[in-house]
């Protein structure tokens, strides 16, 4: 099996090779993607193309019976099967089973058929893999899914369920809750649980501004906004601006509200002369600049705590699928000094865990960990395996102590 996220691309040829193993009178040339024979066998009856020594000529069960197109392919005849002398028993004979873990299968694993190149097989005979272009110059056996020369090949489509899960491993609250008096304090987490939200245009329902809007003169990569009507209850972002890296600014259009876009911060200070909060944009992202409005622009900052993509498109998320998110917490086992499993939250709740980051507030913690599940079929109408599928760019859960 050979995976790539990018290309899989595979030169040359084998010596003397033919078209779907109608190699010369020479013999059959080594195959540079091989596996007709493991290491330590030599299949059924030495008849499986390995041997403890050196590779044996090529025999009947060297390549799958469903590959044998014409007269003369390895060995010599189709009727060589015939001849087998376990051929009438019940479990023989084991063709295509040439040795420990071949023959077996060869699976090439790319987003795309065009991304599987055979570069000198393609100037040679024209074609690509996807056209049907003859793999079996360079693989033995052919790739799974690969028919015939000349026709397209199937590709296998990964199947997912309707409900996949992650978790998180255990995080530890560390030395947050250490204080100036030597003992310790309870550190609060912050954040958003349960289902992300959807919006009616299958994206990400943004949580409520922190502040604005307020007219914005020259939109840029550089973003002052009044930070007066920040709800003292949101008073960290003074304190402490890191907390706004990856949140947004969002652009209305005073004349047309569903003339709209958001930006990414990418840092953020707080000026206390003017009650400003100074905030710099991604500049490999989209520039406010371009925003084209008919009315004033209006500008809000959005705090973000989980984005969500789809198909690279950010806040992108399909209609009848669900992202939800849900905690957990422990404190320290007195005996390992590890995160206790007996002692966490959810051990004590059912094994279910909490949407509400206020319920596991009510106690004091050790470390907390998150769980997402994903959901891609909320209506019951059956997954599409190649519909687009929800990702998590990134979540954020903030400590208060």
């Amino acid at each position: 099996m050979l995976s790539s996220a990018d290309q899989i691309v595979i030169y040359g040829r084998a010596e003397n090779a033919g078209p779907w193993y109608k190699d010369d009178s020479s013999g059959h040339g080594t195959r540079a993607i091989s596996a007709v024979g493991g290491q330590g066998g030599a299949g059924n009856f030495n008849r499986g193309g390995s041997s403890f020594a050196n590779d044996v000529p090529w025999n009947c069960n060297r390549i799958p019976l469903e590959y044998f197109t014409y007269s003369n392919v390895p060995p010599l005849q189709e009727v060589c099967f015939q001849a087998l002398p376990d051929i009438d028993e019940l479990d023989g004979p084991c063709v295509a089973a040439g040795g420990d873990g071949g023959p077996g299968i060869i699976q090439f694993h790319v987003d795309d058929l065009a991304d599987l190149r055979f570069p000198d097989l393609e100037a040679e005979f024209g074609g690509t893999y996807a056209s049907g272009l003859d793999p079996t110059y360079v693989t033995a056996p052919p790739p799974l899914g690969w028919k015939a020369p000349g026709v397209e090949p199937d590709q296998m489509i990964p199947f997912f369920g309707r409900l996949s899960m992650t978790r998180s491993k255990w995080v530890a609250l560390g030395l947050a809750r250490a204080n100036a008096a030597g003992g310790e304090s309870q550190v609060l987490l912050r954040g958003l649980g349960g289902a992300v939200p959807h919006t009616a245009s299958e994206t990400v329902q943004h949580e409520d501004p922190l502040v604005g809007p307020e007219v914005l003169v020259a939109p840029g990569l550089t973003i002052s906004l009044d930070a007066s009507g920040l709800d003292p209850a949101d008073a960290r972002y003074r304190e402490n601006t890191a907390l706004l890296r990856l949140a947004t600014v969002l652009l209305t259009d005073s004349a047309d509200a569903s003339n709209f876009a958001f930006y990414s911060i990418a840092n953020a200070q707080y000026d206390s002369s003017t009650d400003r909060f100074i905030l710099s944009m991604d500049p490999s992202g989209p520039n406010p600049a371009t925003f084209i409005a008919g009315g004033d622009i209006l500008a809000s900052l959005v705090p973000q705590t989980v984005r969500l993509e789809t198909a690279g498109i950010s806040d992108a998320y399909p209609a009848e699928t669900e992202v939800r998110i849900e905690y957990d917490a422990t404190v320290t086992d007195p005996i390992t000094g590890l995160p206790s499993e007996t002692l966490s939250y959810s051990a004590t709740h059912g094994d279910e865990l909490t949407t509400d980051l206020d319920e596991l507030n009510l106690e004091p913690w050790d470390f907390f960990r998150f769980q997402l599940i994903f959901d891609l079929d909320t209506v019951g109408g059956g997954v599409d395996p190649v519909a687009p599928r929800p990702a998590v760019d990134h979540l954020r859960v903030q400590f208060e102590f």
